[in-house]
């Protein structure tokens, strides 16, 4: 009797253990975010490029793409449903910067305040892990200030990317996963101009003035997905080209009386200067001053040292002299 009681009560003991370990792994693996996003494009036949931020994401058909009229987001949610992103459903996708010399611990252990709604302040040893999305490294978080969402945040290029899954079910980590860099220059559209000898590619969604048969000069202007196109150079994206007959030495003194300081870079295999502004109206606005047989090539850009700048880098590279 007393060995088939022991026996009985070796088997009742083990059955706890197993069981009761069963339940401290499933927990565990339940608490915990996972450490990287596998691509996974499967049913995503809806594609986003954004041309300014120099992304794309894939998204099921039954999904629809949501932009900031004030700029800076984008959500992705159901067609199906009334809320957006950034009324707590499906994913958003914010960024902001640059920020020059910060990494995201020291952004958002301070406060930052991507969403006009939430300035949030995240502990990042209590509330994310490390993880890769895109090729960059990121934080996978689930802060308190966002009731249960996850938070994932990477930079790329100087730029913070905030990636906000409120549903957090299979549907939108598949979305997630799909997250790429890259400007698709292969269906940006190419202007040519015979007079001012030069062509440049730019992106479909800006419109094209064109003042060279009167001396002046081309500008390119973006046209917002909410609004009509920003025809101020403070108004949005914005850039333009002239010709002007001078050299650099003698138009620099002259055109640039508030200027915060000068560099060099090439353009159109050429060298040339950049002239970073600041104040006295001309804020915001840089200038990049090609020499090239007696001109000078002027190239506007709005917003140089902002958000925009590596979409500015990428048209400079798309800029070639024809004669």
């Amino acid at each position: 009797m007393r060995k088939g009681f022991l026996a009985i009560l070796l088997i009742i003991i083990a059955t706890l253990l197993i069981g009761g370990g069963f339940y401290l792994i499933t927990k565990e693996q339940t608490a915990l975010p996972p450490t990287s996003l596998v691509k996974q494009s499967s049913g995503l036949t809806s594609h986003y490029y954004d041309d300014l931020m120099g992304f794309n994401i894939s998204y099921p058909p039954n999904f629809e793409i949501s932009n900031d009229p004030n700029g800076g987001s984008i959500s992705i949610h159901e067609t199906t449903t009334s809320q957006n992103a950034t009324e707590g459903k499906g994913l958003l996708i914010a960024w902001g910067g640059p920020y020059s010399g910060k990494s995201i611990e020291e952004v958002f252990s301070s406060g930052v305040n991507f969403r006009s709604d939430i300035v949030e302040q995240i502990d990042f040893a209590k509330e994310c892990q490390q993880t890769t999305i895109a090729g960059e490294a990121a934080y996978d978080c689930y802060p308190t200030a966002l009731q249960g969402a996850r938070e994932i945040l990477l930079s790329h290029q100087g730029i913070i990317f905030e990636l906000i899954d409120y549903d957090r079910n299979s549907t939108t980590s598949q979305i997630l996963s799909t997250l790429n860099f890259g400007f698709n220059t292969a269906e940006w559209q190419t202007y040519r101009n015979e007079k001012y000898g030069f062509e440049i590619k730019y992106p479909q969604n800006f419109s094209i003035r064109d003042g060279t048969n009167n001396g002046g000069a081309v500008e390119f202007v973006y046209a917002s997905p909410n609004q009509n196109n920003q025809d101020a150079m403070f108004g949005g994206p914005y850039f333009s080209i002239d010709r002007i007959q001078n050299t650099i030495t003698t138009l620099l003194p002259n055109a640039l009386g508030n200027e915060l300081s000068t560099s060099t870079i090439t353009v159109g295999g050429t060298g040339a200067v950049v002239a970073h502004y600041i104040g006295g109206g001309m804020q915001y606005i840089d200038a990049v001053y090609i020499p090239r047989n007696g001109y000078v090539y002027e190239i506007m850009l709005s917003g140089y040292q902002g958000v925009l700048s590596a979409f500015y880098n990428e048209v400079l590279s798309m800029f070639k002299f024809t004669n």
